[in-house]
């Protein structure tokens, strides 16, 4: 099993989000970060940190014994001596080395402008993503992999056929009008004609099969294992009943290809 990092931004109310984040994300390991200065009150503070520091050790208390409770994934404190870019790059860069070929995610809700960056900046290395869990709920914030120049023809065709099954679904106000068929894309496509009984010929099977492969967060790699993909789309159902929809960074590539074609 692949391990999930996920690096966890600490504020006061880390308690109340971490638990919508982790069942969003499910990752394996929990790394919850956050600067040193946090365990001494200083003379120097303000009346705010003096009261926010506290608060910020509980909450991470309270998520670490209820982790423990869970039983569910492993859960680290990671203190880092402040909050420079060269200082996380090196903190989690050590988390990578401990953990070789492990998929990333970050949630940056807490914390300084310099701090989120930073963070930012780690997922964008490490192709991870990236995530926000406020009192409106959780949301991911699409970090493009690729560039346009990197669809071939019938991909850009695949994401606009996608494209045009979301924007379906909003004008029905039905989420569940986003997800097609491989039927339905063959057809957009021109493999197959629209109502017809016929099938789908080898060759362009093979072709559709790995043009949708190249999209996913991780296609089948030749040797049989998973390796990164363009993280456009998202896949359920197996054989004939598989099923595609846009994920949020597809359908920023579907916009931008509806721009070009403009």
């Amino acid at each position: 099993m692949r391990n999930h990092i996920l690096i966890y931004s600490a504020g006061a109310h880390i308690s109340k989000t971490y638990f919508t984040t982790v069942g969003k994300l499910n990752p394996t390991h929990v790394y919850i970060i956050y600067e040193k200065a946090l365990e001494t009150i200083l003379e120097t503070d303000t009346e705010y940190l003096k009261e926010e520091k506290p608060k910020i050790l509980a909450a991470i208390d309270q998520v670490l014994k209820k982790g423990e409770d869970e039983d569910m994934r492993i859960l680290h404190k990671l203190p880092i001596n402040n909050t420079k870019t060269d200082t996380i790059r090196d903190s989690i860069l050590e988390i990578r080395s401990n953990h070789p070929g492990a998929e990333f995610s970050f949630n940056i809700t807490a914390g300084t402008t310099e701090f989120k960056l930073g963070l930012f900046l780690m997922a964008i290395w490490l192709e991870g993503r990236v995530c926000l869990t406020t009192n409106d709920g959780y949301s991911e914030l699409p970090i493009p992999k690729m560039h346009l120049e990197d669809l071939n023809k019938d991909m850009r065709n695949i994401i606009c056929a996608l494209g045009s099954a979301y924007e379906h679904s909003k004008s029905n106000n039905n989420e569940e009008m986003e997800w097609t068929t491989t039927r339905f894309i063959s057809d957009e496509l021109g493999y197959t004609r629209a109502g017809s009984s016929e099938k789908i010929s080898g060759a362009n099977r093979t072709k559709l099969s790995r043009d949708l492969n190249k999209m996913l967060a991780y296609e089948h790699n030749n040797k049989g294992g998973l390796s990164s993909g363009l993280n456009l789309i998202e896949e359920r159902g197996i054989g004939r009943k598989k099923e595609y929809h846009l994920l949020e960074s597809g359908i920023y590539a579907w916009k931008m290809i509806r721009l070009e074609n403009k």
